[in-house]
């Protein structure tokens, strides 16, 4: 028996997954991509193509994601695209998701943000001197 979707990411009410896709925006300067519908590899083909060829960060938008397989997250990485964390990071606005991130690792790979706005100002105040962006700090 397959298993069933887990909406961890996606819209809490319960609501139909939008079409499925990747929507590109470009953002003060970040390339922002949203993966629309499951969180899968095919998905996650879609990331590489994306990211692929890019030189500036990357913001990866899992606002309108539900993740069918756990597996998915453990395959999100900054190195399988040549990058480090401070070039890439997630965003992802349900406790729950961000909870499960917790549990695969993810937040150990990427800084995790709330909205797309915080991860701008986060850039922003590095920028002017005040923090390290993006950039994972190891202790």
């Amino acid at each position: 028996m397959a298993a069933l979707p887990i909406p961890l990411i996606g819209d809490p009410g319960g609501a139909p997954l939008p079409t499925p896709g990747l929507g590109r925006r470009l953002v003060r300067g970040v390339l922002v991509l949203a993966p629309r519908g499951v969180l899968d590899r095919a998905s996650l083909r879609q990331l590489d193509q994306a990211i692929a060829g890019e030189d500036g960060p990357v913001a990866i938008d899992l606002t309108e994601c539900t993740l069918a397989e756990r597996s998915a997250l453990e395959r999100l990485d900054p190195r399988r695209w040549a990058r480090t964390s401070a070039q890439v990071c997630v965003i992802c606005n349900r406790l729950t998701g961000r909870q499960l991130m917790a549990r695969s690792g993810v937040i150990h790979r990427f800084s995790l943000f709330q909205r797309i706005e915080d991860a701008l100002q986060s850039l922003v105040l590095a920028d002017s001197g005040y923090g390290t962006g993006w950039e994972q700090r190891t202790s």
